[in-house]
């Protein structure tokens, strides 16, 4: 039998200031490209990046809605041999959803989270690989404070 535990966690408030203007901020790929942008990590048209590594696993990622369009594993078997997984997905839907503050066992008691998030409230905030193994992408979330790391290894 599983024994359930609650963590009560308290975070300081942060005093956010945004800066505001007429017409809203958009990025295009070339300066993500510049900023971000390096051997493994490929920004392309339409806010999406592509995750890349050394045995040939991948992602691709939309920026403005956290959502995975397309994942490629390496399956390894015991034999060294292996065979290459691919899911692909429509950009317009499906794909692989975010899902924040998931309940694995819900508590009728407690009240359900909110899992979703306007597509408009993330920001990229940084991109990160050795350029070998592993690739990571953290999204952030402003209006709630939550931070997203995306990784493939």
């Amino acid at each position: 039998m599983a024994a359930a535990a609650v963590l009560s966690l308290s975070l300081p408030k942060l005093n956010v200031i945004k800066a505001s203007s007429g017409s809203s901020t958009t990025f295009a790929p070339e300066s993500l490209e510049e900023k971000f942008g390096r051997k493994g990590i490929k920004f392309s048209d339409g806010g999406t990046v592509e995750l890349t590594v050394r045995n040939g696993s991948s992602v691709k990622l939309q920026i403005p809605n956290a959502h995975i369009t397309s994942y490629k594993p390496k399956v390894y078997w015991k034999d060294d041999g292996f065979e290459e997984v691919l899911y692909t997905l429509p950009n317009s839907r499906g794909g692989i959803a975010l899902v924040i503050n998931e309940i694995l066992e819900p508590n009728p008691k407690l009240p359900v989270p909110k899992t979703t998030t306007p597509s408009d409230q993330w920001t990229l905030t940084d991109v990160d690989s050795d350029s070998i193994d592993a690739l990571q992408v953290s999204i952030y979330v402003a209006r709630t404070l939550q931070k997203c790391v995306y990784m493939t290894k």
